[in-house]
């Protein structure tokens, strides 16, 4: 709660204590505008942290204001505890680490990752949980497999296409969005190469993408309903108890299984 005109939050990284800069978060904000202590939604909205690690939320007058985070970093926190924010999350790391061993248990060792923009800090976790993997099962872990590629790739993307044309491509893919997943099934049919056949390809949020795909995409479902909910449910129990504490909330994923990945050849 801030009682200033604007609000400026702080963002740092709780192991080194640097500043979190270029991090990107999903803020809902809700003012107290009446006497009786009822809150209004003003914003929902994505923000960049600044070079200093900070987010300034302009065009705000004066009065208190409650802010919940949706999908933050996992291990980061506010400078100051008791100006921290309500948050919404998965696990991102143990779902990439999931998606990845489920990659592994169909005998595939030559899996590649391809993620959005690292500032987006779930697309970084699911990396990380996919590298936890590797690790665990003896697997080397290659850089030149991980691809960071825009979450609208257009209809070409030259990194995709080397890495599929290398003599030692992998046979599997772990993708961090639907969408990105099925453009990778689109150069794949460009480039003759079976999905699942040749290529196993796993991604995440089960969107109606991995449902009209060709294959249909196994996808890991994000319960993205539930996370608005809770995002939701969090706010308002912080509105109506002021004294409460902030709050991790941590919403479950599970592994929808369809048409995409196959036991390696």
């Amino acid at each position: 709660n801030e009682k200033k005109p604007g609000l400026t939050i702080k963002k740092i990284d709780s192991v080194t204590g640097n500043p979190l800069k270029g991090a990107k978060f999903e803020l809902w904000v809700a003012k107290d505008n009446t006497e009786d202590g009822t809150y209004q939604k003003l914003d929902q909205n994505f923000y960049y942290t600044d070079e200093n690690g900070e987010i300034y939320l302009d065009k705000l007058d004066t009065g208190w204001y409650k802010v919940v985070e949706v999908d933050p970093p996992i291990g980061y926190t506010l400078r100051d505890p008791s100006e921290q924010t309500i948050y919404v999350d998965n696990d991102n790391i143990l779902a990439g680490r999931e998606a990845t061993q489920y990659l592994i248990d169909l005998g595939h060792r030559r899996i590649a990752c391809m993620m959005g923009d690292h500032s987006l800090l779930f697309a970084g976790d699911r990396r990380s949980g996919y590298m936890l993997a590797l690790a665990e099962n003896g697997i080397p872990f290659q850089k030149d497999y991980c691809l960071e590629i825009p979450f609208t790739p257009g209809t070409k993307n030259e990194a995709v296409r080397a890495l599929l044309s290398r003599p030692d491509r992998p046979t599997a893919m772990l993708v961090s969005d639907d969408i990105l997943a099925s453009f990778l099934e689109g150069q794949c049919r460009e480039m003759g190469i079976s999905v699942p056949g040749e290529l196993s390809i796993i991604s995440f949020n089960n969107s109606l993408f991995s449902m009209l795909t060709t294959p249909p995409l196994t996808t890991v479902d994000i319960n993205s309903l539930q996370l608005g909910i809770a995002a939701a449910s969090q706010m308002i129990s912080h509105i109506e108890n002021p004294n409460l504490m902030a709050t991790k909330t941590i919403v479950p994923h599970h592994i929808v299984e369809r048409e995409s990945c196959a036991p390696a050849g």
